[in-house]
């Protein structure tokens, strides 16, 4: 017995629950009109706001959900054993496959991205460094 489309449901709506509540700042840009906007705020909208949070709830956190659910959370624990604890109390369920759902908004979605980030300002902090370096050797 695996994991039921309910269960998937359930923990796909605490993840994305969780996104609207960790990225509540960046919402609240994107509903105001251009002149509520400050410069800055409008500067995150032209440099892609709107992009980055819709490719996050739409396909990172669905994502991210799916990984967990299907690939980690066997490794973790027993489905069929949740399913039974789920079976002798419903909310249980709801409980149990909500903070699934949260668990998978911070990992691994926040977690690759901060890895990435991290790799990426690496990768060009050493670009930066050897062409600084080649640039003064060549004079």
């Amino acid at each position: 017995m695996g994991i039921t489309i309910f269960q998937f449901l359930i923990a796909m709506l605490a993840a994305e629950g969780f996104m609207c509540l960790v990225r509540s700042k960046e919402i609240e840009v994107l509903v105001k009109r251009p002149y509520q906007r400050t410069k800055a705020e409008q500067q995150r909208m032209d440099r892609g706001l709107m992009r980055s949070v819709l490719l996050e709830a739409a396909l990172f956190v669905p994502v991210s959900v799916a990984l967990v659910v299907f690939l980690l959370a066997p490794l973790v624990f027993r489905i069929e054993a949740l399913s039974n604890l789920a079976a002798s109390a419903p909310e249980m369920e709801l409980a149990i496959f909500g903070l699934i759902g949260l668990a998978s908004f911070q990992f691994p979605f926040i977690t690759v991205k901060r890895v990435v980030t991290r790799i990426a300002l690496r990768t060009l902090t050493e670009f930066a460094k050897i062409a600084s370096e080649s640039e003064v050797g060549g004079r």
